[in-house]
């Protein structure tokens, strides 16, 4: 079953368009691309035009979070400022990336009636390709307001997210703390396998002794509280809510009886089975010497922990190319 939602997710769906990149007329950009019915300028080959060049990379639309711009396929993004057209048709003459719309030829830049709407706003800024992503960057970092403005206006309106960032900035202290209370509780526990295996294995049978007749206690405490109390209840004033009483009464002496024989049989395997204690002992001597002459053991948890990261990163890949499943526009 996975391995079709997996397959199923690879064969349809179009994830390396967020990563490639694509024009506002469906095509992806590197690679040559197929006709969609009813858009005129889809069916490109696009493999010499790598990268994605908005018109006017800076005019964000700070409610929905998207640039409202025209993208092209450009096979270079322009390094230098453009201030005219004539700069733009020089510049797609010189590098041979057409910086207009696809429909517009390169030697009316300058006089086509719609090159307001199909050409880059002026002037053009100076932008560089991202490493992974072939989108056309500004580099001019006052452009970056708008993305920041755009992001906190994201944050301020999602409020479940809203409440989760709250949660951890309320909670830091406790958060560090836990984690650094987890590493030294680590720390000490491989301590104690290794040089003080003997108490290790006293406390631990103490807590268990300890644990089972505490529990076993508190539950007669409780029966014979709740018992006291239905008693008095029924000497007073009988209530509708008597039936309901006595039931949690019967259910804590069964639990309280389930309990003392649990204790009883615990107490009496350690009893005669003291004489293992040694042997118990042995074991966790032997456990820290393998810590000792195989200490890249230590290194497990971080094994796991990449192996579950390689896991989550392909299934999002999966959700990556279910969610651009039949999507051209």
């Amino acid at each position: 079953m996975v391995a079709c939602i997996a397959g199923f997710s690879i064969s349809t769906g179009a994830a390396s368009r967020l990563i490639s990149g694509y024009d506002s007329y469906g095509n992806t950009c590197g690679q040559k691309n197929s006709k969609i019915e009813g858009v005129e300028l889809s069916g490109r080959d696009q493999t010499d035009n790598k990268y994605v060049f908005f018109l006017d990379p800076c005019n964000i639309d700070i409610l929905n979070r998207k640039i409202k711009s025209m993208a092209l396929c450009v096979s270079r993004c322009p390094d230098i400022e453009l201030k005219t057209y004539t700069e733009v048709k020089k510049f797609a003459l010189q590098n041979g990336s057409e910086l207009c719309s696809y429909d517009i030829p390169v030697s009316k830049y300058a006089s086509h009636g719609e090159r307001s709407k199909k050409c880059p706003k002026l002037p053009v800024p100076a932008s560089k390709s991202l490493p992974v992503f072939h989108r056309c960057t500004p580099v001019d970092i006052s452009c970056y307001a708008q993305f920041a403005e755009a992001f906190v206006t994201f944050v301020s309106d999602n409020s479940m997210l809203h409440r989760v960032i709250a949660g951890v900035m309320a909670s830091k202290e406790i958060i560090m703390g836990l984690c650094v209370l987890a590493l030294v509780l680590s720390i000490i526990l491989m301590v104690v396998i290794r040089y003080i295996s003997v108490v290790l294995v006293w406390i631990l049978t103490a807590l268990v002794v300890l644990g089972s007749l505490g529990g076993t206690g508190v539950l007669w405490w409780l029966y014979v509280d709740h018992r006291t109390n239905l008693t008095d209840q029924t000497a007073n004033t009988p209530t509708p809510q008597q039936q309901v009483a006595t039931d949690n009464v019967q259910a804590l002496l069964v639990y309280a009886i389930i309990a003392t024989v649990f204790t009883v049989i615990l107490l009496l395997l350690l009893f005669f089975m003291r004489k293992r204690v040694a042997l118990t002992i042995t074991l966790f001597h032997v456990a820290g010497k393998v810590f000792t002459h195989l200490p890249l053991l230590a290194l497990q948890p971080f094994w796991t922990f990449l192996s579950l990261m390689l896991f989550w990163v392909s299934w999002l890949g999966v959700l990556l190319f279910l969610g651009t499943t039949d999507i051209y526009v």
